[in-house]
Order: C-alpha cells, then structure tokens, then sequence
C-alpha cells in the first residue's frame, strides 16, 4: 500500500482554504438527533414555500390534475417553470443554511424532497391521459412530457450550479466527512473544484489502482447509462399505481439504488450523471410508451412495462428520483471510504 499523501486543496472545517483539521471525533447521539431535526425543518420549511407560494404560480385549472408544463393547455408554462426555478434555489440555499454544516448536496435533497408534497397536492397523471385515449392524441401527450423533461433538465443543472457556488463560496467544510471519528478520514477532504465536481481525495488508493483510472468523461458516461439502465429495472416493480405516494416512493427506491450500483460500478463519476439519468430515464419511459399502445376495452394504453415508466408526471420523477440519486451517491461514496479506512488500518 502506498503512502498516505497530504490532505489536498480545500480540507478545512470551517470553509478556510488549506486549512487542515487534526481529526474527527464521533458524533455524539445528541448532536445526532439534532442534526436530523435540522433535515427535518428544512423540508418542512422548504415544503410551506412551495406550498403557499410556488403553488400560486403552477396551480393547473381546477378542470385538471397534476402539474405539468406542456401537458394541459395552461398557456403559463414559462411562468410556471420559472416559479419551480425561483422556487427551488430559494429552497435550497435556506436549506442549506438551515443543515450547514453537512454535505454538499444536503439543502439540495431537501429542497427537491419538499416538492414532492406540490405532487400530492396536485393529483395524479390519469386526467391528462383519459383526455388523450386515440393513439394520435396519447401519442403527442407523451411527447410533450418527454419535452418537459429536458425543461426540468435544464432546471436541475442550474439549481445545481447555483447549489456547488453557494457551497463552495459559503458552505466548505469537512465535518460530515469526519463524523466517524477517525483521524485519517481527513485524507478524503471533500472539495469542489472550478469545474463543479465533487472530489473526494481517496488518498489509500495504491499506485496500481490509479493507473486503472478511468477517465472522467468515461466514467460519468458509463455511470448516466447504468443509473438510467438500473432505474428503468425497478420502476415497473414499485411503481404499480398513478397514486402520488407511490410513484414518489417508487422514483426515491429506484434512483437510490441505481445510483448506488453506478458510482460503485464507476467510482471516478462525479454526480452530475447520476442527477442527469433521472430525467433522461423519464423521457426514455415516455418516449417508447407510445409505441406499444394496445386496446384495453375503455382506451388505448400502452404495454405494462412502459404504462409503468410513463404512469407519473416528470415533477413526480423529479421531486423524489433527484434525492433518491443523491442518497445513493453519498451513502456508497461514505461506504466506500470507510471500506478503505479499514483496509488501511488491517494491512
């Protein structure tokens, strides 16, 4: 095993640059509890504005369900995706202020956990496609999702660039890597760089390991395709109804996991990919939908495996896929540091 290197780049605990901390002590279980009770009024916090304010701006006609920017024929779509925009990086950086200190991406995947509640309030995709039962007409509404899906692209990487700057110009620290309690979990000092990345400095990798590195772009490409691959998987399991809390259940279960399986398959993937798949998966489902319709007595529908990809509404995928994608990042990210910990430690 090679030696352990430095600390690299932006290590402190408190946001100073090159600033090194001696250690991390275990968290205590008071701090514990109170650390998730901050999570907790950050959603709720997060969820009130949403609510009461968002809400103003996105509310379809009282004749429909489900909130959508092409969909219904609303003629505010642009309103309504700038009010989700605003509303968003509002939420996240009082989140953010709200959990600090703590990971990257806490105030994040709380502010787009709340928005779910904006799915529950709103209904469900079935009104929208019973106005669409020909082939023709189903066929262009799921086109038109498919299109808002590359509007909430859009929307997830600015929130997301506005969520990296805040961090770190604000918000840099160390703590939520340092929790354990072992001195040598500073070697990971986590940072974000120029181009947006997270880094954790995975200091015990042998010479050997790094020449197998894969290079970034292979690696974020190789994890977008897998998280989508693995998600697209297990959605038809969970996803077994249009009822807000299931689909939101399912997208949270089935981008965790898939996340998880890509950053462990591609350990070099920053988490760009991963928040990418959740729409593009989206899309895919809403896509290939329409080539399978059949005749169901009542409606054309399609087959069950894509009915289960297109059953929810992109805000729906959005609102639980984005945190279900960030869970998974972060718990094999720390799994996998504290694999290494220990291997350092037995050799």
């Amino acid at each position: 095993m090679s030696a352990i290197p430095e600390p690299v780049g932006n290590t402190g605990d408190t946001g100073s640059r090159g600033a090194v901390p001696t250690g991390g002590d275990i968290e205590p279980m008071a701090a514990g509890v109170i650390r998730r009770v901050r999570y907790a009024v950050a959603i709720v916090v997060s969820a009130v504005i949403f609510l009461y304010v968002v809400w103003a701006f996105t509310a379809p006609p009282a004749q429909y369900s489900g909130i959508t920017f092409f969909g219904w024929p609303m003629g505010n779509s642009l309103v309504a995706a700038a009010a989700i925009l605003v509303g968003l990086v509002a939420t996240t950086t009082l989140a953010t202020v709200i959990t600090h200190p703590d990971a990257p991406h806490t105030g994040i995947f709380c502010a787009f956990l709340s928005m779910a509640t904006m799915a529950y309030k709103s209904g469900t995709i079935y009104l929208l496609l019973r106005h669409a039962e020909q082939p023709a007409a189903i066929g262009t509404v799921y086109q038109h999702l498919a299109l808002e899906c590359l509007v909430w692209a859009v929307i997830l990487v600015a929130v997301e660039g506005c969520n990296r700057w805040l961090y770190l110009r604000f918000f840099h620290n160390t703590s939520w890597l340092l929790r354990s309690g072992d001195p040598k979990a500073i070697i990971f000092g986590a940072q974000l760089v120029p181009g947006g990345t997270i880094i954790a400095h995975m200091a015990l990798k042998s010479a050997q390991e790094s020449k197998h590195k894969l290079p970034p772009i292979v690696a974020n490409i190789g994890a977008f395709v897998l998280s989508g691959v693995v998600a697209a998987l297990i959605l038809p399991v969970f996803m077994q109804s249009q009822l807000p809390g299931q689909t939101v259940f399912a997208a949270f279960v089935a981008f965790g996991i898939s996340s998880a399986l890509a950053n462990l398959a591609f350990p070099d993937s920053s988490s760009w990919p991963l928040l990418l798949a959740v729409p593009a998966t989206a899309a895919f489902g809403y896509l290939y939908a329409p080539t399978t319709l059949r005749w169901a007595g009542e409606a054309y529908v399609p087959s069950h495996y894509f009915s289960a990809l297109a059953r929810t509404l992109p805000m729906n995928y959005i609102a639980a896929g984005v945190p279900g994608a960030i869970f998974g990042f972060y718990s094999m990210l720390r799994s996998r540091m504290q694999n290494m910990l220990e291997s350092q430690q037995n050799s």
